[in-house]
């Protein structure tokens, strides 16, 4: 302390009276004592006592308080705020230089100094426990070297050394020797165990801090165990079986000691190390079998093993050979390597579960993988040489591989993936990887199976890893790629199949690593990469280029577990994206035109992955690729087709041979089996497949591309090729593989027109292909599959549907219609329509099946009537005309017309039946509602409108479904009376409420209200009696009975309009009004919102809310109209409104201009209040009743009766007050006081009243006028008038408003979209579903219609005809008409004629653009004399000319 004095310096220190001994936890003194042993040391004197004041006594509470909670510094609770405190107070200072008193340990009276140097360590400890500046500030300070000098005085100096460096980089590297060498004594010197044990615990936290090695303490820790090392040598010698385990915890600490100092490639510390614990002697510990040591007295063991001896910097070749030929020479190790294998195997056989003799089921674990693992991990990557050990033929090798065995065993224990937090589960992968490059000569030739299931499992651990959200750090790129091409080297070999049961489910194990890092991180990327590079490179073996496609495969194919699903097609998409960023697509082009047939047919299957749903990205990949650098790809393809199709034919040729010559049985179930396998089905299909994919979603380029490469030296036609190929299968007797390939040929035809792409189209009707069609529709069949019959001739269907697809070709439909076998069409119209007639005609609910089979049906239907609509041949005619289902196709045919590139294009589909749930009520709502104010406006409201009127329909068929469910049909067994008469009757209810319901809502509940209403009313008025005007009158039973009981009917009524409100309508108007502007939501998310907002009041609509609140007042009025007085039941007679569109009108003409009335009338209260208050002021004497009574005493008397009796009267105010005399003064103020109120109040503003109200009607009807004329006189489509198409148009305005511009179509086409799944979409539907998608209304065809546009090119003909008759020579007349056979040639003649002349024009076209190119030199007369020419001369021009 400071100063001498007596009082002054240091104070009594209270907190002297809780430091501790060394031994416990008990105060070291009471305060007296302190004092005493602070006057010895004339550090303090003692104080006077004192008396406490309140505020001292408050403080002391406060702090045994906290004393009693853990506040103040303790062995149990460390708070840094009072670490800072003692050092902000400079306490420790003043502990300091109590250190420094002389202190001789050997004095007996010197124990109480010791104590004192205790409690005094104690609390530095304490003060710098876990603080790194309280830490730096003893560092810094005098008291280090006072440390170190009673380091050996075991006064508690040493455990204050270690608090000071716990934990702190920065002060660990500044370690002086002196501290070292301090604590190297306790040890060497034998100090208690427990003191050697801290001791050297303290110098391994010196060497290592915080996992990372510190070189400089490292070298130093060994320089002073050399300088020791005669007295450390009986603790490294003497350990032994019978070692009490005191000295075992001592040399073990010893032994991690030395090996911690080689961490790091310390190369100065593994000599030393070396000499000081020989190899044999690790050796000789660790193999001793009959006395083993425990696990946690051999890890020190095989970590100096480990870190000394295997783990060193790199050496040259030639001491590396060295270095691997002693240890393979070295029995001691191979037998430890034999132990290991032993307990790798025990670890095995109990599981890791159960407790060893040796120790905890814990220490167990820690020591198979922390121990063993790592040891086995270093040699093989240091000192290992495959070769050597080879060449040596001894046991070395045989040994690994038990070891490798005994370590893929680890891999099957499902509580190691528990464990892969912990570090273990990478030490064993870890392990594996060294151990397959230590086995094998190079990468992915092992055919050890041992290597994969290695692989896979350490796959399968990864798999599990990414879906634990406890996951420290992922795996190396580098990690990740080497054990997926381990895996996929060797995934098919036939060595796997002891372990898997398929490859299929090894490839998912993969795919979720990959997968789920290509989505995360680039280390997924990186690994894909490699991969593909490698592809690329070719220097793959064949099993590892078909596992890798495999792969691909799987990513994509893994998130297509619900096709229909939307988000997992959107994640298909992505990974398909992600896959052709990384320049995959290219890549599979190559493979499939490599010559590898097996690897090309995986590439296949990786393209129609990767093309799957037509993804428009990779398609353009590929597009470019195929323009900017591929040449050989369609060679390719052309001869691969041209190979299967050799083989077709040679199949073929064998098959006849077979059915010409007898061989023995078993010759020709041999011969048969080697000819089914040279069909070559499977291939061929799936490139017809890829094919396919490529022209997916109608990509118009690919299409074109296909047919015509014009960027390559050497362009081959692939359609021409498909059809080829189809022309070889078709006419054979087609087995089921062979109708595979036949359906995927057409499909693949399909999707080559489909767009429609006219060169293809052309193309393909020029190479006959309707044929085929022909007799696929023709032949029976009766061997194959009767579901892949359907298919084929399903999709021969739909490739002539395709051919006709936005077709104005005249010629083709010609050439079509002289192909098609239209009878074989008919004849199976006919059997496939009798199959799901019974549904149609019963209106049972279709199945999946039906629906199928009724779009087969309905597309031959289509297809005769398209090419009839085109042709007008009679002998499609005739064939529509024979179908026994035409009336019904032709109500379930549909038919738009569409603008797409500036022409007008057709489109048929099926009506969806759910159509026909559109009621007249609604059509009347989308016509009136529409906006009109512009062609292209209104088309756009239609649309919006469109979707509110789907969701109802789709609405209304729900709640026909739901109903369905609560009203099965009645059975029919029964009794006569009730087959007869019961059963009809209620089969027709339930028809009529399913049917009927839905669609009317809550009108036939209104009805029936109406007319209970109507009685309960008459009854009221029958025999209701006022019980005030006649006391005593009575009702009869029977009236009040009849009066309750439809008092009761109407209360169910009610509340059966509110149940039908609530269920039909309600829904409806909530998404017209919240969600009807969303076209792209769908119907199940709408009702999902519309259920969830009925039950608040506040959330629905003006319109909506007053609706149901009147409904709802409805029932209140019936139910107290029951339960006190009839009369109130009158107000439901206002029902009638709602029955007649004429009071609807009349409600309408006051609500529509509501406000102005209002405003018109609070005009008129606030002029009769002016008047008023005139009259009171000037006229209040004339303001007299006919009894004499004052009617204007007050201003309020005289406002309400000039109000109330004012306008009530006709002449208004002057017809009720008497009028002064002429002579009267206020004769002329009371006739200009009553003229202006008669001109004012009843003249102008009731008047003003009454027109608003005629004007609100005049609208109305002006309104109704208008939407009416624009109905009738303007097509709602093309908004083209109704004389052009009278005058013009065949059929007129009604029918081409009725048949190709029927608005209601347009609706049903617009549903259509929605329930066709987008893959299926014709190019024609695929087109408009874009349009639709991004709301833009230009499919619509403005002011455009083919009506007249047939009109207008028929016209040309017959103009054209007319001219060249009166050309033609005049022939002299005679009395007899010519014949009709003459006429019929004439007309014939005549049409023949335009069509050359047609051709010609075509010609000349064609050579005026070369010959304008001659002609500008030449002067403007000769250029007209040239371009004035006659055709037919024309058309004899030499080009050159």
């Amino acid at each position: 302390g400071g100063g001498g004095g007596g009082g002054g310096g240091l104070s009594p220190c209270p907190s002297a009276s809780r430091l501790t001994a060394p031994g416990g936890e008990q105060p070291l003194g009471q305060l007296s004592s302190f004092h005493r042993v602070s006057a010895e040391l004339g550090a303090c004197s003692p104080v006077s006592p004192r008396r406490r004041s309140f505020r001292g006594a408050a403080a002391g509470a406060s702090r045994r308080k906290e004393k009693k909670s853990g506040f103040w510094l303790s062995s149990e609770s460390i708070v840094v705020e009072n670490q800072d405190l003692v050092r902000n107070s400079g306490v420790y200072k003043i502990v300091l230089q109590f250190l420094k008193l002389p202190f001789n340990n050997d004095l007996p009276r010197e124990q109480t100094r010791r104590s004192l140097f205790f409690g005094c360590y104690e609390l530095l400890r304490l003060f710098c426990a876990e603080n790194p500046r309280n830490q730096a500030a003893l560092f810094e300070s005098e008291g280090m070297a006072l440390f170190t000098k009673h380091i050996p005085l075991d006064v508690g100096a040493d455990t204050c050394v270690e608090a000071i460096f716990s934990s702190n980089y920065g002060l660990a590297a500044k370690v002086g020797e002196g501290v070292i060498d301090a604590f190297m004594q306790l040890v060497a010197r034998g100090a208690t165990p427990t003191k050697i044990t801290h001791s050297v615990e303290f110098l391994k936290n010196l060497v290592v801090v915080n996992k990372v090695p510190l070189t400089r303490n490292q070298t130093m820790v060994m320089n002073s165990l050399v300088e020791q090392q005669t007295d450390l040598l009986h603790w490294l010698h003497i350990i032994n079986s019978q070692t009490n385990p005191e000295t075992l915890d001592i040399v073990t600490s010893i032994v991690d000691l030395m090996a911690l100092c080689c961490v790091g490639l310390n190369s100065s510390t593994e000599a030393p190390a070396q000499g000081l614990l020989p190899l044999s002697a690790v050796l000789s510990v660790l193999n001793e079998t009959e006395y083993p040591l425990m696990f946690r007295y051999q890890m020190p063991y095989i970590t100096f093993l480990r870190e000394v001896w295997f783990v060193r910097e790199e050496t040259s070749a030639e001491e590396s050979s060295g270095d691997s030929y002693y240890w393979l020479m070295n029995e001691d190790w191979w037998l430890l390597v034999d132990r290991f294998r032993d307990v790798l195997a025990d670890f095995n056989e109990n599981g890791g579960d159960d407790d060893s003799p040796l120790g905890s089921a814990e220490e167990y674990v820690r020591y198979v993988f922390e121990g063993v693992l790592m040891c086995l991990t270093n040699y093989y990557s240091t000192n290992w040489n495959y070769d050597m050990a080879i060449k040596m033929r001894g046991r070395q090798v045989a040994l690994s591989g038990d070891l490798l065995e005994e370590a893929v065993k680890l891999l099957r224990h499902e509580w190691l993936r528990d464990l892969a937090t912990s570090g273990h589960f990478e030490l064993l992968e870890r392990f594996l990887a060294q151990m397959r490059s230590s086995l094998s000569h190079g990468f992915g030739h092992t055919e050890d199976p041992f290597w994969i299931q290695a692989s896979i499992e350490s796959c399968r651990g990864l798999a599990a890893k990414l879906k634990n959200e406890a996951t420290s750090e992922p795996p190396t790129p580098e990690s990740l790629f080497s054990f997926t091409m381990v895996t996929l080297n060797l995934l098919q070999k036939e060595s796997t199949k002891r372990f898997f049961n398929s490859s299929v489910d090894d490839l998912h194990v993969l795919t979720e690593v990959l997968g789920g890092y290509l989505n995360r991180d680039e280390a997924g990327r990186n690994v894909m990469k490699n991969l593909i590079s490698h592809l690329k490179t070719g220097n793959l073996s064949q099993q590892v280029k078909v596992g890798i496609l495999r792969l691909f495969t799987q990513m994509i194919c893994e998130n297509s577990e619900d096709p229909d699903d939307e988000h997992t097609q959107r994640r298909v998409v992505e990974m398909q994206n992600r896959l052709d960023s990384l320049g995959i697509s290219p890549l599979m082009t190559m493979l499939v035109e490599g010559s590898d047939d097996v690897v090309a047919y995986e590439a296949v299957n990786f393209g129609i992955a990767l093309l799957h749903g037509g993804n428009p990205v990779v398609q353009g990949t590929l597009l470019g690729y195929f323009q900017s650098a591929d040449e050989n790809f369609f060679s390719s393809m052309v001869q691969k087709m041209q190979r299967s199709l050799n083989a077709l034919k040679q199949w073929k040729r064998e098959k006849a041979f077979l059915e010409e010559n007898t061989i023995m049985d078993l010759e020709m179930e041999i011969y048969r089996q080697t000819m089914e396998g040279n069909k070559d089905c499977c291939h061929i299909r799936q490139l017809l497949r890829l094919l396919q994919l490529f022209c997916e979603g109608h990509h118009r380029e690919l299409q074109n591309y296909i047919r015509q490469q014009t960027d390559n030296l050497h362009s081959f036609n692939l359609v021409s090729e498909v059809v080829v190929f189809l022309k070889e299968i078709v006419p054979t007797d087609m087995d089921e593989d062979l109708m595979r390939v036949a359906i995927q040929t057409f499909n693949t035809l399909t999707e080559f027109c489909q767009g429609p792409c006219p060169l293809n189209q052309s193309a393909l009707v020029a190479c006959n292909v309707c044929n085929e069609a022909n007799m696929v529709l023709e032949q029976a069949f009766a061997s194959c599959d009767p579901a892949l019959v359907f298919q084929l001739r399903s999709s021969s269907v739909l490739t002539l549907l395709s051919l006709l697809e936005g077709c104005n070709d005249r010629y083709r439909t010609q050439l079509m219609v002289r192909t098609i076998n239209f009878d074989a069409i008919r004849r199976t119209l006919d059997e496939v329509w009798a199959t799901v007639r019974p549904s149609v005609e019963n209106e049972v609910e279709l199945t999946v099946a039906h629906e199928e089979t009724l779009d087969v049906a309905f597309s031959l239907f289509m297809l005769m009537h398209i090419l009839h609509t085109l042709t007008q041949e009679e002998s499609v005619k005739r064939n529509l005309d024979q179908c026994t289902g035409r009336s019904y196709f032709y109500s379930i045919l549909g038919v738009i017309e569409i603008a797409r590139d500036h022409t007008v294009e057709k489109v048929y589909f099926r009506k969806p039946t759910i159509c026909n749930n559109l009621t007249e009520e609604a059509r009347q709502v989308i016509l009136r509602t529409v906006d009109r104010s512009s062609p292209a406006s209104k088309l756009s409201d239609f649309y919006e409108k469109a979707s509110e009127t789907i969701f109802e329909m789709e609405y209304q068929n729900t709640m026909k479904q739901w109903l369905a469910s609560y009203l099965p049909s009645p059975p029919a067994d029964g009794c006569l009376l009730y087959r007869r008469l019961v059963q009809p009757a209620l089969a027709y209810l339930r028809k009529y409420a399913l049917e009927t319901l839905p669609k009317a809502g809550p009108k036939p509940w209104e009805d029936a209200a109406l007319v209970a209403a109507i009685v309960t009313n008459a009854l009221a008025v029958a025999g209701y009696v006022h019980p005030d005007l006649q006391p005593g009158a009575t009702v009869g039973i029977l009236m009040s009975t009849a009066t309750f009981t439809a008092n009761l009917v109407l209360l169910l009524l009610t509340l059966g309009i509110c149940a039908a409100v609530y269920l039909f309508q309600l829904p409806v108007l909530l998404y017209k009004h919240r969600n009807g502007r969303k076209p792209g939501q769908s119907k199940d998310s709408a009702l999902h919102d519309i259920w969830a907002v009925l039950g608040r009041l506040r959330d629905l609509p003006r319109d909506v809310r007053i609706g149901y609140l009147y409904n709802v007042l409805m029932v209140v009025f019936a139910f107290l109209g029951m339960a006190w007085s009839p009369l109130l039941c009158s107000v439901h007679l206002l029902i009638v409104v709602e029955k007649s569109v004429l009071l609807r009108n009349v409600i309408q003409a006051i609500t529509t201009n509501g406000r102005s009335l209002v405003l018109t009338a609070l005009l008129g209260v606030i002029i009769i209040y002016l008047f008023s208050i005139a009259g009171f002021a000037f006229f209040a004497h004339d303001f007299v009743g006919a009894d004499g009574s004052r009617l204007c005493s007050t201003l309020w008397q005289c406002f309400i009766f000039t109000l109330t009796n004012g306008i009530r009267s006709g002449g208004g105010l002057p017809d009720l007050l008497p009028l002064p005399k002429f002579g009267n003064p206020q004769f002329a103020y009371r006739a200009l006081y009553d003229s202006g109120f008669y001109v004012i109040v009843v003249v102008i503003l009731l008047n003003i009243v009454f027109g608003i109200i005629l004007d609100t009607f005049a609208e109305l009807r002006d309104e109704k006028h208008r939407v009416d004329e624009d109905t009738k006189k303007r097509c709602f489509i093309c908004g083209i008038d109704s004389y052009t198409f009278d005058r013009y148009a065949k059929g007129g305005f009604a029918a081409h408003t009725r048949e190709s511009h029927n608005m209601w179509q347009y609706l049903y086409f617009m549903h259509h979209l929605r329930r066709k799944q987008e893959s299926e979409f014709t190019g024609q539907e695929s087109y408009v579903h874009a349009k639709m998608q991004r709301l833009d209304m230009s499919f619509f065809p403005l002011n455009k219609s083919l009506d007249l546009m047939c009109c207008s090119t028929h016209q040309e003909k017959d103009a054209t005809i007319e001219m060249l008759a009166l050309d033609a020579p005049v022939q002299p007349t005679t009395q007899e008409e010519p014949p009709v056979s003459a006429q019929r040639e004439l007309s014939d003649g005549l049409t023949k004629r335009v069509n050359d002349v047609e051709a010609t024009v075509h010609k000349i076209e064609g050579m005026l653009a070369k010959v304008v190119q001659h002609i500008e030199g030449q002067s403007a007369a000769q250029q007209k004399h040239a371009l004035g020419r006659r055709p037919s001369q024309l058309g004899v021009w030499p080009v050159a000319s």
